[in-house]
């Protein structure tokens, strides 16, 4: 035996034996043949190894190969199923065309894709092909379930090549309709958008060789899907947007009508204008060919036409006035509701309700009648007409009927100005008659006045010639009786005297004759006068300085308003005190007695102890009285230095809501005191009228029952009045 190593890169590969029946002694020469033997037949052992190793590689490779252009085709086929997605396709018609492509590429017996909404947690089956209608039903789940489920939740695939053995897959259903299936996520932005289900009867048609290229085709189909949900919400909100901009174009049509209309209103108060200039913008804004408005007149009874508008005159025709509930036009005043004829031709109502059917004749198609409305009546018609019929918009018939509103509005505001316009004419008429008969009364007073003086002297004059004897004597008797004639005539007098004075301020114009002249001797006077006149039982005060300052006024004018307020302070105090002061009042009402009392502007008394603490202001006869708060610091003459002068007095007092009327012509606290206490109740009326004059102040302060006090202030040097 003779064994020889097969080497092959240094290493043996193994043994080459060589034996012989007989014992032999192998030569050099043999043993050197021999390992060269071995040496090719280690060659070719290589050889024929390699050879294998070749076969072998070949053939995986052409199995690799076969695999590679398989699964190629199937790509190809798999995202060849996108391909419907075009600009102009649905969603549900990309998903029809997805699973249409997806089954002929795949060689599946079906397919489905379920849509998944997180909000409400359904992932409903949006498209199918190639299921019994009883397995989708089965299968709808809601929420999803099993393998569905798994896949939500994971955001993997699953590929099943033997449902059966899967215990992610509900397999019972799907076995009962033979069923293998593979299911995977439909992908977008990294978020589950639904999943694709495909599914064979056939075992094994899917493995995990399909996985990436399904999982691929899954993601292209999420992504294409979620393209067309934005696409198609995009779509959405630009026709929202259209919408929206139509309804905004719409509204400012609207509002563009409503402002012709109010502008049309605004710029006249005449109603005809008006309505011309409202009918034709409504024509135009409309596209009416003609427009009519009829007007309620309650003198005949009719509903009369007010204005009317035609683009064609020719062609259109209307009646000057219907009768109520006479035509459309009158069944819609009656009614108040709108009456809208499409197309007159085919329209039974119309020819019921039309009088004279003239649209008709005139070949026109559409008309409308709409109800002029206040909140309280039917005040007449807008009717309007086409040549072709139409169907009117919601907005129109709301934009008419808001048209019609103003309408009713701009009639009402013009009735309403003609009335008060008529009665501003009829105020202006009984004015001018009020000043006619105020004209005449103050000449019959003032006639009547002087004519009754030359009698009222005569008879003072005889009373006074027979009591003093001239005519013999006479008894005591006969004495008093003279006494009360003198004395009643007396007090007559002045009564006239005061009413023509009255009517002299009312009717010609007075003159400030002002000098300088001293206060304490005008006082003096009227101290030493009263001294005499005064009533017994009643006491007359008089407080004022002897160093008062020379005052620049009217003196006679001055003298009568402290004449009549002193006069006015005797009469209403049969007992009791009349106070009479003056003093000098520095910058804003200071003087060296004190505070001063309240004092009211021009024509503005001061209201007294009884009234209100609050201020009020009263209105009457044009003059604003102010009646204020006692002790308040009032507006005084823009001066530095007047004189006060103030008349207090004990008597009967004013009540508090009759202090603000007190320096009004003729006017008397109330009856019973007119007859208790006499007068006209020109007085106060006088003072203030010569106060004014005077450029001063006058104010009062009273308390019912507690007596008044009556306070002029008047500057030391007076202004003349302005011309």
């Amino acid at each position: 035996y003779l064994g020889v190593p097969l080497i092959a890169k240094d290493e043996v590969v193994g043994i080459l034996g060589f034996y012989t029946r007989e014992a032999h002694v192998f030569a050099q020469e043999e043993v050197d043949l021999l390992l060269t033997l071995a040496g090719q037949a280690t060659i070719a052992i290589q050889n024929a190894q390699l050879y294998e190793e070749i076969e072998r590689s070949k053939t995986e490779l052409e199995k690799t190969n076969r695999s590679l252009e398989s699964s190629l085709k199937q790509l190809e086929g798999l995202y060849a199923a996108l391909a419907p997605l075009a600009p102009g396709a649905s969603t549900q018609e990309l998903m029809a065309g997805i699973i249409d492509r997806l089954i002929a590429a795949t060689g599946a017996d079906a397919a489905l894709i379920r849509v998944w909404d997180p909000g409400s947690g359904v992932c409903r089956i949006a498209s199918h092909k190639g299921y019994p209608a009883e397995f989708l039903r089965r299968v709808q789940t809601t929420p999803p379930g099993g393998s569905v489920r798994w896949v939500i939740q994971h955001g993997k695939p699953i590929i099943a090549p033997d449902i059966a053995v899967e215990q992610r897959f509900l397999a019972k259903v799907q076995l009962l309709y033979g069923f293998r299936s593979s299911a995977m996520p439909l992908m977008a932005q990294d978020e589950v958008r639904g999943v694709l289900q495909v599914s064979s009867r056939r075992l094994g048609c899917f493995d995990h060789t399909h996985r990436d290229h399904l999982m691929a085709i899954a993601r292209q189909m999420g992504v294409a899907l979620e393209n067309r949900r934005l696409f198609e919400h995009l779509k959405s909100s630009r026709d929202d947007f259209e919408r929206a901009n139509a309804a905004l174009v719409e509204t400012n049509r609207m509002l563009s009508a409503l402002h012709a209309v109010a502008a049309a209103a605004s710029q006249s108060t005449e109603l005809d204008r008006v309505l011309d200039r409202t009918i034709e913008k409504i024509t135009e804004i409309f596209s009416f060919e003609a427009a009519r408005i009829h007007l309620y007149d309650a003198r005949s009874g009719e509903i009369v036409r007010r204005a009317s508008f035609e683009t064609n005159p020719e062609r259109f025709s209307a009646s000057n006035s219907f009768k109520r509930g006479e035509g459309i036009v009158g069944t819609v005043f009656d009614s108040a509701q709108r009456l809208i004829f499409e197309d007159i031709e085919n329209d039974p109502l119309y020819r019921k309700l039309t009088r004279t059917g003239i649209s008709s004749k005139l070949n026109n198609h559409f008309f409308a009648v709409f109800p002029i409305r206040s909140r309280l009546q039917v005040l007449g018609t807008l009717t309007c007409v086409g040549a072709a019929s139409r169907k009117l918009a919601q907005g129109e018939i709301q934009l008419l009927e808001a048209l019609t509103d103003q309408l009713a509005v701009a009639v009402e505001n013009s009735r309403l100005y003609e009335a008060l316009r008529d009665k501003i004419d009829e105020l202006q008429r009984k004015t001018t008659d009020l000043e006619r008969a105020n004209n005449v009364k103050d000449e019959f007073l003032g006639m009547v006045s002087h004519e009754l003086r030359t009698p009222i002297n005569v008879i003072m004059g005889y009373a006074t010639l027979f009591k003093e004897g001239v005519f013999g004597d006479v008894t005591p008797d006969q004495d008093n009786a003279l006494e009360k004639i003198a004395r009643e005539s007396k007090d007559l007098l002045e009564t006239i005297n005061t009413l023509l004075y009255a009517t002299t301020i009312e009717t010609e114009p007075l003159t400030i004759e002002a000098h300088e002249f001293s206060v304490e001797n005008l006082l003096s006077e009227l101290r030493a006068n009263y001294a005499v006149t005064a009533p017994r039982g009643l006491t007359m005060e008089w407080q004022y300085s002897g160093d008062l300052p020379l005052i620049y006024t009217d003196r006679r004018k001055l003298r009568q308003v402290l004449d009549n307020l002193i006069g006015n302070a005797i009469k209403f105090t049969e007992q009791g005190k009349v106070t009479i002061t003056a003093r000098v009042i520095h910058g804003r009402g200071q003087s060296a007695g004190g505070t001063a009392r309240t004092l009211a502007r021009k024509n503005q008394p001061a209201g007294g102890g009884g009234q209100s603490r609050a201020e009020e202001r009263v209105r009457r006869s044009g003059l604003e009285i102010q009646v204020a708060e006692p002790e308040a610091p009032a507006p005084r003459p823009e001066t530095a230095r007047c004189i006060e002068f103030s008349v207090t007095d004990t008597g009967i007092g004013i009540p508090p809501d009759r202090l603000a009327l007190i320096f009004e012509k003729f006017y008397q606290v109330d009856s019973s005191q007119t007859r208790s206490f006499g007068g006209v109740g020109m007085g106060l009326y006088i003072a203030r009228r010569l106060t004014d004059l005077l450029g001063g102040t006058i104010a009062v302060e009273s308390a019912e029952g507690q007596g008044s006090t009556f306070t002029l202030m008047l500057p030391i040097r007076a202004a003349p009045p302005a011309a």
